[in-house]
Formats: C-alpha cells, sequence, structure tokens
C-alpha cells in the first residue's frame, strides 16, 4: 500500500518537482500554502509524512508545525520534514526542537530526499517485522 505524503511549499517549481519526483514510490498531495494543508488536515486527511517549506507566506514552516501539533494532536506521530533556504543553525534546531524529525536545506540533491522521506516513512525497525529477537 502507498502511503501518503503531504507537501506544503509556496514555490510552485518546487511542488511540481516534489510531486513528480515522490509520486514514484507514494501518493503526493502537494499545496501551496498552510492554510490549505489545515483544511485538508481538518477534513480528515491522514498523511504518512509531512513535508513543508520554512518559508511559506503568511505562516512559516514553523508556525504550521506548531499549530499542527496543537489542532491535531491525533498526528503527532507523523513526522514532518522541514525543507528552507535558509542555512541558519538557529532555524534548524528550533524546527527540530518544535517537533520536526527532519531538516533538509535546499538545494538538495533528489537522492538525498529519497533516502531521507523513506528512512522517515519506513524506519529500520519497520521495514523488516518478520525478524524475531531470541532471548
Amino acid at each position: 500500500m502507498r502511503k501518503n505524503i503531504l507537501v506544503i511549499d509556496d514555490c510552485p517549481m518546487m511542488r511540481q518537482f516534489l510531486l513528480k519526483y515522490l509520486s514514484k514510490e507514494y501518493r503526493v498531495t502537494a499545496l501551496e500554502d498552510a492554510y490549505e494543508a489545515f483544511t485538508l488536515l481538518k477534513d480528515g486527511y491522514q498523511p504518512d509524512l509531512i513535508i513543508v517549506d520554512y518559508n511559506l507566506p503568511e505562516m512559516s514552516g514553523l508556525g504550521f508545525l506548531n499549530h499542527l501539533r496543537i489542532m491535531r494532536t491525533d498526528l503527532d506521530h507523523i513526522p514532518v520534514l522541514m525543507l528552507s533556504g535558509e542555512k541558519s543553525s538557529t532555524i534548524r534546531w528550533r524546527c527540530l526542537e518544535a517537533g520536526a524529525a527532519d531538516f533538509l536545506i535546499k538545494p538538495f540533491f533528489p537522492k538525498e530526499l529519497e533516502v531521507r522521506v523513506r528512512n522517515l516513512i519506513q524506519p529500520k525497525f519497520q521495514k523488516n517485522n518478520s525478524t524475531t529477537i531470541s532471548q
């Protein structure tokens, strides 16, 4: 079963790239602002991963993350990958401290994105459920 990824980025070219690149493996919904995303989430959409740009108009990616955790506590387990062209370590640690699972600086290599997405959606301990631990 294909996993759902919600992408939120105000740049049409980045949205199109993420949609096209990630759609090979996942069902991707790409939106341009946080308010569209909140509407979708309020309507019951359940993503397996959220990718959000830090520099969104009206509400930053960090603001989105903070509001998301308040609005939908049932989505606390959903990993959030923050994207940004900002290279500031302060921005990165603020996002990670607020609950982002990972942070990727633009521009990035597509293969790096692919690996990070796969690791966030399917952590190593979930990849091989048939393995049992003997004691």
